[in-house]
């Protein structure tokens, strides 16, 4: 499980959250609230970034997608991290993936050019992002594995999990169709785990949303990227 928030500062998104409340305050003025609305494209593939995201509720999913239009999640970022971070850091650009809203939520902004003068300079916030950026590392490697290895029973309780922890509630939107775009397989698939599940006791799903019953059952049936992935975020607030 995803461990609780750094610091005082309040803001619910863990990276502002571990910095010095003095650090926080000049940080401040810069940001700005942002809803985070369902399937909302906030970088198109290959898009300039312009803006960064520190995500305090809601889930923004990076997606890989391919010149037929085929798609599967690289890595998702909640509360735990920064949208976008790597890529303004590096070419300004998502080559190759875009930015959707997967669970809608809130957010605070920042200007690109505003984040990565404080990110290039030395002190708590350059060492919070390179960590961060660490951890996002392990998330995509290990969907990269998963992606390749794992079951689909294993790969959708690992999703659900992540996504849980992220909301910090059991009942979150979700739709079959999404969910087979961010795992790469036929929706028929997704259905299939989703029914079982649900057959057991361990969700309930209705009208597009999904309850989690039974966390530790699931926990039970995710594969180990789960907790390889719950570890990396971890390690980098300790």
């Amino acid at each position: 499980m995803v461990a609780p928030h750094a610091s005082g500062n309040g803001t619910g998104n863990r990276v502002l959250d571990g910095l010095d409340p003095a650090d926080y305050e000049d940080f401040r003025p810069h940001l700005t609230p942002r809803e985070l609305v369902l399937r909302e494209i906030l970088v198109e593939r290959g898009g300039r970034v312009r803006e960064v995201f520190f995500p305090t509720d809601g889930l923004i999913s990076l997606v890989s997608v391919m010149q037929d239009g085929a798609s599967v999640e690289m890595a998702a970022i909640g509360r735990e991290g920064v949208a976008f971070a790597p890529a303004v850091l590096g070419a300004g650009r998502t080559l190759g993936y875009e930015a959707v809203t997967q669970i809608p939520g809130s957010s605070l902004v920042m200007d690109a050019g505003d984040f990565l003068e404080r990110a290039g300079a030395p002190g708590r916030f350059h060492d919070l992002v390179e960590r961060f950026t660490h951890a996002l590392f392990v998330m995509v490697g290990q969907n990269a594995a998963c992606n390749r290895l794992h079951s689909m029973t294993e790969r959708t309780c690992r999703w659900l999990l992540l996504a849980r922890d992220r909301m910090s509630s059991d009942v979150f939107p979700l739709t079959h169709e999404f969910l087979a775009q961010m795992l790469g397989v036929r929706r028929a698939s997704v259905s299939e785990v989703a029914e079982t599940l649900r057959g057991e006791g361990v969700i309930r799903y209705q009208r597009g949303i999904v309850t989690i019953l039974d966390r530790a059952r699931i926990e039970q049936m995710a594969c180990e990227c789960y907790d390889v992935t719950v570890t990396a975020f971890n390690a980098a607030y300790d």
